[in-house]
């Protein structure tokens, strides 16, 4: 097989494209005082070899790797710290990767789940970007003696409290909104959460009525 695939991209438009379908060439550093043309270098992508059967990529090819860099890209897309990269390239390089034929199949489960992640998470936080208002919803509920602290990331809101009660008694806990699921944490009683089982809610106000309804179950984590 020809070149390897880049292990060391990083969750930038230009890695993810080359990624994906086209690295281009790279050549040498270029000595002075020689007219000979450097012999380029082609990388592979995963468009060209996303079919091709793992005993024909050769030795050095590790598709462990691959997985793992395309890992690494969504813990940073995932932390929210990155925001040049359009969300559809991800997509995009996510959508090949799980067709290739050389992932094994809990690899493509997995990237399966992060295409889902990726998918439904575009957008949908920003009715919940005044942290005020979330304070006042949770406070009002909760009644917390020491204060709450939101945390964000792309795959959801966490809201901790300190010395708050929805009816179980006064105790620390940890109210996490995400894509699939509303749940309460409370810290006495770790090995169970409390799911909420009705609508998602899908704003502030519907935050307010989710923690108001009785559709919760305790369920063993």
């Amino acid at each position: 097989m020809a070149d390897e695939l880049n292990y060391d991209a990083s969750f930038k438009t230009k890695d993810i494209v080359q990624m994906v379908c086209s690295f281009g060439e790279q050549q040498g550093k270029k000595k002075k005082r020689k007219k000979k043309k450097k012999k380029k270098k082609k990388t592979e992508t995963l468009v060209k070899i996303w079919k091709t059967k793992a005993e024909d990529l050769g030795e050095e090819f590790d598709s462990s790797k691959v997985f793992k860099t395309c890992r690494s890209m969504l813990g940073t897309w995932n932390s929210g710290t990155e925001s040049e990269v359009d969300v559809v390239d991800f997509q995009a390089m996510l959508g090949v990767l799980r067709g290739c034929v050389w992932l094994g199949v809990n690899e493509k489960d997995e990237v399966g789940a992060w295409q889902e992640i990726v998918d439904s998470s575009d957008g949908w936080q920003h009715e919940f970007n005044n942290d005020k208002t979330l304070t006042a919803a949770v406070v009002g509920f909760m009644q917390p003696e020491g204060g709450v602290k939101i945390e964000r990331d792309r795959s959801g809101i966490s809201i901790t409290y300190k010395r708050g009660d929805y009816g179980t008694g006064v105790h620390d806990g940890t109210l996490i909104l995400n894509n699939t699921s509303l749940c309460i944490f409370n810290n006495s009683t770790p090995s169970v959460k409390s799911l909420y089982t009705g609508q998602l809610p899908n704003s502030i106000d519907e935050l307010t009525a989710a923690l108001e309804d009785e559709s919760w179950d305790d369920v063993a984590i």
